[in-house]
């Protein structure tokens, strides 16, 4: 998924961060504010003993004693809930750069993205991700850079990434994107991770180094909006690797959450386009634990709930962080073209549609993600699972939720079986007629269809 993103950053996003590394990854993606408008701050009512002193004072000093006394308690106290909360919303959006460690897992499946980035000049972000698969025992290790213009990826296994067929330029730097141009057709998560918005930009929580005015409007917008709304009573204090964290136990307005993504992808001259087809989050139901560094006032980590599917993110480096120079590839950008074109040999000839030339391309895509799904857990997604867009956010990163829909559908979804609007995928256990279930890890026989203008069928099925 892997970093928002990247493509870390979501790339490796593979989200992000993004990112989002395979994107996730880069992954981000990321990748995600009180419920009040301002820094209401709470006020107690009793005063303290001294006060009685002040009957004394004649009123006018009286007045302006306890209108000084409650501006310190508004304005100036550093150390409450409400205070800490905002001030780390503002430091995380004057971030010169910052290193991301994401961890997921399941059984026997662990993927941890570790993701550099360099936001000193918000409008031309560097990032590098290396990407940990761990599967039985087994490791497999890939790496990921992306700037704003050009993205490069060195992946150990390619199959993992529904790249199998390109098997030749496994464990070599590969220049997937050159100069804002890349392959016409989706590489899967390879490109998602280079270029995840996940964990860069976009996604559950944002760093970056924006214009004072630009934090500002940001700062307001999260806070009057309550995108992250938490009860100030119920804040916790923890300590974490030997330090005292705040915990902020917070939930979600991902529709607001979302609008803000796309007010930071338009402040960086980012189609806000590219929110929606890298967005990690995918549901209305959205639960964010926030560890706060009440010294300093920096988010050091979040847990993340998104409809009952975890992940865990820290940042550290704030401001220290180095990412690495951009790597040498082995293999060209006008190479990796030539190699792309051959993957996708007759998609675009001449008696298929572009709407057909699409489909094809879709189900392609499909395939290598469902086929690298295998790879990690050794049997094939259900459809519920395809279909849940929560369960991609983790699985399935670098796919692009409009590789679901049919040119001529109105939704992201798959079904059982093919129609002129909606692409089919049939999945059973291994007689190849009873039905899987999404928890059993029984699917194992599989079949991608999409119906072509011309009444053929084109299919793509199962490898193992």
């Amino acid at each position: 998924m892997p970093p928002s993103s990247f493509n870390p950053g979501s790339a490796a996003v593979p989200a992000s961060i993004s990112p989002s590394a395979n994107q996730p990854p880069s992954f981000p993606q990321t990748p995600q504010v009180p419920p009040f408008v301002g820094p209401q701050l709470p006020i107690n009512p009793k005063p303290p003993r001294q006060w009685k002193k002040l009957a004394f004072i004649p009123a006018g000093l009286l007045s302006l004693a306890v209108v000084a006394a409650s501006a310190w308690f508004l304005l100036l106290k550093p150390d409450s809930p409400d205070a800490v909360f905002k001030k780390s919303l503002e430091n995380a959006l004057s971030t010169k750069s910052i290193q991301i460690e994401m961890k997921e897992g399941s059984g026997n499946y662990t993927l941890t993205t570790v993701t550099k980035i360099d936001t000193s000049d918000v409008t031309n972000p560097k990032s590098s991700s290396v990407i940990t698969d761990e599967y039985n025992g087994e490791k497999s290790t890939s790496e990921f850079y992306s700037t704003s213009k050009d993205a490069f990826f060195k992946i150990a296994d390619t199959g993992l990434y529904g790249l199998s067929e390109l098997s030749s330029v496994s464990g070599k730097w590969v220049q997937a994107q050159k100069d804002g141009q890349s392959p016409g057709v989706d590489t899967y998560s390879a490109l998602s991770y280079t270029g995840s918005y996940s964990w860069s930009f976009f996604g559950y929580f944002i760093n970056g180094n924006f214009e004072s005015d630009q934090k500002k409007e940001f700062t307001d917008f999260l806070l009057e909006n309550e995108v992250y709304d938490y009860n100030a009573d119920r804040v916790k204090t923890r300590t974490v690797d030997g330090k005292k964290q705040l915990v902020y136990d917070v939930d979600v307005s991902e529709e607001d959450l979302k609008e803000f993504n796309k007010q930071v992808a338009k402040s960086i001259d980012v189609d806000e386009r590219k929110v929606e087809e890298n967005y990690v989050l995918s549901s209305s139901d959205i639960k964010i634990d926030f560890y706060i560094d009440p010294k300093q006032k920096r988010v050091t980590k979040v847990k993340i709930n998104d409809s009952g599917i975890s992940m865990e993110v820290k940042f550290t480096g704030f401001n220290s962080t180095t990412v690495p120079p951009a790597p040498k590839p082995e293999v060209s950008y006008e190479d990796y073209v030539k190699l792309i074109d051959q993957q996708y040999d007759g998609l675009d000839d001449e008696s298929g549609s572009p709407a057909d030339i699409e489909r094809k391309t879709d189900i392609n895509a499909l395939h290598g993600q469902i086929e690298a799904y295998f790879a990690q857990y050794g049997s094939y997604p259900a459809l519920a699972e395809v279909n849940n867009a929560a369960w991609r956010a983790v699985n399935m990163k670098g796919l692009d939720p409009s590789a679901l829909q049919d040119p001529a559908g109105t939704v992201q979804q798959l079904a059982a079986v093919p129609s002129a609007v909606q692409y089919g995928y049939a999945v059973f256990q291994d007689d190849g007629v009873t039905a899987c279930t999404t928890d059993a890890g029984d699917c194992v026989v599989y079949t991608l269809n999409a119906d072509l203008t011309n009444g053929d069928t084109y299919t793509k099925q199962s490898l193992n």
